[in-house]
């Protein structure tokens, strides 16, 4: 599945993947990308939220008030087939935005900044709330993304 996805990429979901682990939660959900988004710290995703005032404690602030119920935390470690935390539908759904972003831009690969895109185009979720709360929409992130590209046109490397 993310063999067409940058590296950057790549690591954006691993952290969401731990994100998810941390909170002990058995799925990975748009809150756990969010939080992704910002450790993969070098990504232009990364740069436009830091730059929006957005900070991780926030992040997880929201991503707590969304986690309603407690979970066993050793189901996410269940048995070996078990051991990767797999996606909700909300993260399939928004993943398949992202793909549809990354089209947008003519790429044949994954970067992390059409999935922030995505997270602002998707249905409502703790992680669309705080974007949109903290004064991030789609519009102003789409043109900064778009800005950001041009400038670092030059640039070798591939987020």
């Amino acid at each position: 599945m993310f063999e067409r996805y940058t590296e950057k990429a790549r690591r954006v979901i691993f952290f969401a993947r731990y994100e998810a682990s941390q909170f002990g939660n058995p799925y990975i959900g748009t809150e756990h990308l969010l939080l992704g988004l910002l450790r993969e710290e070098s990504g232009l995703a990364a740069m436009l939220l830091r730059d929006n005032g957005f900070e991780r404690d926030q992040v997880l602030a929201i991503a707590e008030k969304a986690v309603q119920q407690p979970v066993d935390p050793w189901r996410v470690f269940g048995d070996a087939k078990d051991h990767l935390i797999p996606p909700s539908a909300d993260l399939m759904d928004l993943l398949k935005l992202a793909v549809e972003e990354a089209e947008e831009f003519k790429e044949g690969y994954m970067k992390p900044d059409p999935v922030l895109l995505a997270l602002l185009r998707g249905k409502d979720c703790a992680a669309k709330e705080l974007l949109t709360e903290l004064g991030l929409d789609l519009e102003k992130a789409r043109t900064e993304i778009k800005r950001r590209r041009e400038n670092r046109s030059g640039d070798a490397e591939v987020d």
